[in-house]
């Protein structure tokens, strides 16, 4: 089950949100969220933008949830669930990016 760690509010009014999530792995990851109601529960798939670097690699890398700095950036290695809608699975958590993801394997 995936649960909120963390909530940082950066504006209230506006209900943007930075949210700290962990899954029962212990894989974490940190997300933007707009609009924000407390009372939402966690959906998935989580939303991706700006997606680069996107590249299929041996089933005998570890799942990896990285975040860069204090940004939103992060870097992923998860196994591809669904190539057609571009889903990413790490732990419980479920990537859609916004790219297509290589038909090549």
């Amino acid at each position: 089950m995936i649960r909120i760690k963390k909530i940082n509010w950066l504006s209230k009014e506006a209900k943007e949100a930075e949210i700290y999530l962990v899954d029962k792995n212990n894989y974490t990851i940190t997300c933007f969220v707009h609009p924000y109601f407390e009372t939402n529960g966690i959906s998935t798939p989580l939303y991706v933008f700006n997606t680069y670097n996107v590249m299929s690699i041996e089933k005998t890398k570890g799942l990896l949830i990285n975040r860069i700095g204090q940004s939103f950036r992060h870097e992923i290695i998860g196994e591809v669930i669904n190539k057609f809608q571009n889903h990413v699975k790490v732990g419980e958590f479920i990537f859609e990016l916004d790219i297509s993801i290589p038909k090549d394997r």
